[in-house]
């Protein structure tokens, strides 16, 4: 084996041993319920679905996406489209 690569193994070790040693995981709270546990045995925790047409079953419609200003991108090989907010592809063709 390379000495290099001994070296780079025993110190990417290390580093992770240490940064365990130094900073331990924080213990569950033991008064609360294990992740696969509910708080009471044998009900429920999740609410009844509202009746439909009482007030509490309409939902507040999300907010449409909207991506502000489209920088275009023209290549030789294709042209594609941008939204400024978050980079997000909003269009893309390939050139004949």
């Amino acid at each position: 084996m390379d000495k290099n690569l001994a070296l780079a193994l025993a110190l990417s070790l290390g580093i992770l041993v240490g940064f365990q040693v130094l900073f331990p995981p924080k213990a569950p709270d033991p008064g609360a319920p294990a992740a696969g546990q509910s708080a009471t045995s044998g009900s429920s925790t999740w609410a009844a679905p509202a009746a439909p047409g009482s007030p509490a079953a309409a939902a507040p419609a999300p907010a449409a996406y909207s991506p502000g200003p489209v920088v275009e991108v023209k290549t030789p090989l294709y042209d594609a489209r941008f939204a400024s907010q978050g980079g997000r592809l909003v269009g893309f063709q390939l050139s004949p």
